[in-house]
């Protein structure tokens, strides 16, 4: 006779993962009057507070409170863990039903043109949606600009030269910003300062740098020679940890390599996702720091690394929002189970009549794309980028356009807390923001 397994019998462990599939609101009205048995187990205050770390990475130094140094902060106390992931799921809901509307936006608005000889190669709200920090090369600065009183400034609020080489990745955490460069360091700095004095912290690595990721206290970055590098910021500026892509390295031109770049994203406390050139084609693989072992590899669609028409670059890109892997090149945008690989949902229909995806960002249920439309008139090619948003469930909810101009390459950022959206390229950046009703 077999014997029958109910879900007292199951692991916490895999009780509480099905659950990140469930809304948060149907886990505590459902699951919780179930039975005793899983009232007690999702009534762990633990639950709620690894919940709030998966789901929200980018906002989880917020939500544990105010940061108090560089490398610590004040965390809520245990009985304030449910209640706080649950008010900032509903307003992010409520951001994605209402303020994101086309009536609830202004038209976009343009700042830092042409600040950035060569380009600007990397954008990053900070400070709450209130400031965008942009850098570039020629010159090799970081600016600080205020986009919260003012949408269109003319000079950035401050600008500081903390880098040799091209700033390639920007990414804030509270009031820290951290600004990565092919000089082969990260500069984090204390934006209570502004940028007018030195680096709080200066992280040292053995390749150029081309992108890198925060959370807590773990650094990661992603190079050209598919070397990946872990610090904590709390041993000072020593690397924790080298990860090795593959064994092989391409020689890539300086043009093409937005497209071959080792780029690294934090999955969990215990996992990193990188994305990288494996010939013949790029893979995504998940690395386990706890054995130093890949767990799972997939090999992703090919893609266009030129544009020959108008010699602009679409970037191959992954991000993870809500427990899955998106990723996105040329005329792909697919999603992936982020633990196992697996290939969930194929987006690409939403690209069918539009160019080349150039960026896209997804975050909190909300998804933008950046595609090149491209028209032929009397023998000459013209175009726009045309830049859309797509709540859950593929509705979209916007649609705006602006000249190519020539431009080579594009990146952008979104804000939560401000309802901003930010995108740079090599002739400006611009602003669209919620109005001011």
């Amino acid at each position: 006779m077999k014997s029958s397994v109910g879900l007292e019998d199951l692991p916490v462990e895999i009780l509480q993962n099905l659950t990140l599939l469930l809304e948060p609101d149907d886990v505590r009205s459902g699951v919780f009057g179930a039975s005793t048995y899983l009232r007690d187990v999702f009534s762990d205050e633990v639950y709620w507070k690894l919940r709030c770390r998966r789901q929200y990475p980018a906002r989880w130094m917020e939500l544990c409170g105010s940061l108090q140094t560089q490398t610590g902060y004040s965390q809520p106390s245990a009985s304030e863990w449910r209640e706080k992931f649950l008010r900032h799921h509903r307003k992010v809901k409520t951001l994605v039903s209402n303020q994101l509307s086309t009536r609830s936006l202004t038209p976009w608005t343009v700042f830092n043109q042409h600040h950035h000889f060569w380009g600007t190669t990397t954008v990053s709200f900070c400070h709450s949606g209130r400031m965008v920090a942009t850098g570039g090369d020629s010159p090799n600065v970081v600016s600080l600009w205020d986009v919260l009183d003012n949408a269109a400034p003319a000079f950035p609020l401050c600008q500081a030269v903390f880098h040799t080489d091209r700033v390639e990745s920007l990414r804030s955490q509270g009031n820290l910003l951290s600004s990565a460069s092919r000089d082969k360091t990260i500069a984090i700095s204390d934006l209570s300062f502004g940028l007018k004095r030195p680096p709080v912290q200066v992280l040292r690595s053995k390749s150029e740098i081309t992108s890198h990721e925060w959370r807590g206290d773990q650094v990661v970055t992603g190079s050209d020679d598919n070397l990946c590098e872990i610090f904590d910021l709390r041993t000072n500026s020593d690397v924790m940890r080298n990860i090795s892509f593959s064994d092989t390295v391409d020689v890539i031109p300086s043009k093409r390599r937005q497209c071959r770049t080792l780029q690294p994203k934090f999955l969990d406390d215990h996992r990193i996702i990188l994305l990288g050139k494996q010939r013949p084609n790029p893979s995504i693989k998940i690395h386990d720091l706890r054995n130093s072992k890949f767990v799972a590899e997939i090999e992703v669609p090919t893609h266009n690394l030129t544009n020959p028409a108008t010699e602009s670059t679409p970037k191959t890109e992954i991000q993870i929002d809500e427990g899955s892997l998106w990723y996105g090149a040329d005329r792909q945008l697919m999603q992936f189970n982020s633990s196992t690989l697996e290939l969930a949902v194929d987006h690409s229909n939403l690209l069918k009549n539009d160019g080349s995806l150039f960026a896209f960002h997804r975050a909190n249920g909300v998804l933008f794309t950046v595609t090149e439309r491209l028209q032929k008139n009397e023998d000459l090619l013209s175009g726009s980028f045309c830049v859309q948003a797509y709540a859950t469930g593929r509705e979209k909810l916007w649609e705006q356009t602006f000249p190519i101009c020539g431009q080579k390459r594009v990146v952008i950022d979104f804000s939560e807390p401000a309802c901003a959206f930010v995108i740079a390229t090599d002739e400006s950046t611009s602003l669209l923001t919620r109005k001011n009703n």
